[in-house]
């Protein structure tokens, strides 16, 4: 729909604003994300926003609430970097591994440097166009004949 054709949605007043604050926020709490309940609901994300806020709720982050790194403890470093180096060698990237692991990018290079682990190029493997033969050169064939 092009906003010529959104429809016009009566303003949320009193307890049909209360009713709907309480379900977006019950909504949100369950680990629905802004858009989602702003599809649901059939309003615009901005109005989430708004009625999160006046419920009094602090809205997460893209990746989740980020939560200070504990310092671990040397078996801990090693359990981490078997776990780490497992995940490089089965192709995850850096940048995934420590998402899932919930450590800086920094911290992951440099657990994999440790192990000894050689490191991939940047960007992910290169695709090649496949070569064809130049036109108007010769081409044997499976006999040795030219053609």
């Amino acid at each position: 729909m092009s906003p010529a054709q959104t429809p016009v949605r009566k303003r949320l007043t009193g307890s049909e604003r209360d009713k709907e604050r309480n379900r977006v926020a019950n909504l949100y709490r369950r680990d629905h994300n802004v858009a989602s309940i702003a599809t649901t609901i059939g309003r615009n994300p901005w109005v989430v926003r708004t009625l999160l806020a006046e419920a009094g709720i602090k809205l997460r982050t893209f990746n989740g609430p980020r939560q200070p790194q504990i310092r671990l403890t040397p078996d801990e470093l090693r359990a981490l970097s078997v776990v780490v180096v497992g995940a490089y060698q089965r192709g995850d990237t850096i940048r995934e591994i420590s998402r899932n692991t919930r450590r800086s990018y920094g911290s992951t290079r440099q657990l994999l440097a440790d192990a000894g682990v050689t490191l991939r190029r940047r960007g992910g493997p290169r695709k090649r166009k496949p070569t064809r033969p130049t036109p108007g050169t010769a081409t044997t064939t499976s006999k040795g004949s030219r053609s």
